[in-house]
């Protein structure tokens, strides 16, 4: 009950049934700012074994990981990604079968996370991004930019949509 109005109240949460094939994979999302969440969900209801790194609280996506019970790496809000929080991401990153990094804008505050995803290539990690147009990427310096086109032209594999994702992951 409310403690002002003594009515009842009610706080809407998604749950969803956590179901686990046996063959799964261990996946690892880079997202942010909300473009993770519709593939954690399509991830685990597929029966992966997903994390997520690194997410700020009060980011939609830090909610969505939150509520369906995924591992993931936590930052304070609005803050960047500092070295304690990026070491734990490439904790979970280097366990993860493949890597999956949606198009999120990147900046000062979150370029280690584009950092992991060159790190995953450099370990041998398959790493997978959404096929974007550039203006799906937004860059607030230089270096942003020039890590995307580094991690490219080092052998990411672009994905159009969830459900050539789900062919990829079946071959992996």
């Amino acid at each position: 009950r409310h403690d002002l109005t003594s009515s009842i109240y009610v706080t809407p949460i998604q749950a969803k049934e956590k179901i686990r094939k046996e063959k799964g994979k261990r996946i690892h999302v880079i997202c942010g700012g909300g473009t993770g969440s519709s593939l954690m969900e399509f991830l685990v209801a597929e029966g992966h074994e997903v994390t997520v790194g690194v997410l700020n609280v009060l980011d939609s996506d830090h909610e969505t990981a939150s509520s369906l019970g995924i591992g993931f790496v936590e930052e304070a809000p609005f803050s960047p990604i500092t070295q304690e929080a990026h070491a734990a991401n490439l904790r979970l990153l280097e366990n993860a079968d493949l890597v999956i990094m949606t198009t999120l804008p990147f900046g000062a505050g979150n370029i280690q996370n584009l950092r992991a995803a060159r790190h995953a290539l450099e370990r041998g990690i398959p790493l997978f991004i959404f096929k974007a147009s550039p203006a799906d990427h937004e860059f607030s310096y230089k270096e942003a930019e020039e890590l995307l086109s580094e991690i490219k032209e080092a052998g990411v594999l672009e994905i159009k949509d969830l459900q050539e994702l789900r062919k990829i992951i079946k071959e992996i």
